[in-house]
């Protein structure tokens, strides 16, 4: 049997146990190889497949790194990377229309379902807000900004501050937020250093809180010119962001920070 020969009979092999339950049985490798039939006609897809999933550590991983990460796996390219970004954005888009009915989010924990299920696989921070209708019904979301590495990957005292960053002062109103900010950092002050981070007392961690209530005054003037200028939902956003940040640095006295 030729080379070639072998090809197409692994295809369509492959095909046909797709097809006995579609793909519910398959191993990522295996779902991601069939994938890149249409993307590579005329050579094992099993390499460079495997080799994807090593690289991202996921079929979900591969679907949403980004289109340059993936061109520069061996063997990768234009074809491929457009193809599993088009697949990602068809899941999306599946998604987004279930969850077009009507999503309520009155609660931290369909919060964090929503985001783990839009976001969890993204391979670099992202920055999103979500619209809400007065009932906590999903109206829409929109990113509004990306960044350019995991920040998991640095220094725990980065990450406790990056966490800050995106802290309550961005979260909530203020008649909301105000009440229970003190306990909320005490509780994450307590995770934080049940998770290994030290020489970090909760005096450090307040005072990191208050500061970042400033760098929501600086943010929108950097994001203003990132966003689409004709999106009112982008605009509506920054200012509800910048708004928020006026309270909150007002509030906690940031300013004194810096005397």
């Amino acid at each position: 049997m030729t080379g070639t020969d072998d090809r197409k009979g692994h295809r369509h092999r492959l095909r046909e146990r797709f097809a006995a339950d579609y793909g519910a049985s398959m191993p990522d490798y295996e779902l991601l190889e069939l994938l890149l039939f249409h993307a590579v006609p005329r050579r094992d897809t099993k390499p460079l497949a495997k080799r994807l999933i090593d690289r991202f550590g996921s079929l979900a991983a591969v679907l949403t790194a980004d289109a340059g990460d993936l061109e520069a796996v061996k063997d990768s390219g234009p074809a491929v990377a457009g193809l599993l970004k088009a697949v990602n954005q068809a899941g999306r888009r599946l998604a987004r229309e279930d969850l077009g009915k009507r999503q309520e989010m009155g609660s931290w924990d369909k919060v964090i379902a929503y985001c783990r299920a839009e976001l969890g696989h993204l391979p670099r921070e992202s920055f999103h807000v979500l619209f809400l209708d007065q009932k906590n019904g999903l109206l829409a979301a929109e990113e509004l900004s990306r960044g350019t590495v995991d920040q998991t990957s640095v220094y725990p005292r980065e990450v406790v501050k990056r966490a800050l960053e995106l802290n309550l002062t961005q979260g909530g109103p203020a008649e909301l937020v105000a009440p229970v900010e003190l306990e909320l950092i005490e509780t994450y002050h307590d995770a934080i250093c049940a998770g290994g981070v030290k020489a970090y007392d909760l005096d450090m961690c307040w005072e990191d809180y208050r500061r970042f209530a400033l760098y929501m005054l600086v943010f929108p003037v950097f994001t203003a010119a990132m966003i689409d200028p004709s999106s009112e939902l982008q605009r509506t956003a920054l200012g509800m962001i910048l708004k928020r940040g006026l309270k909150a640095a007002h509030r906690l006295n940031s300013a004194d920070l810096f005397a």
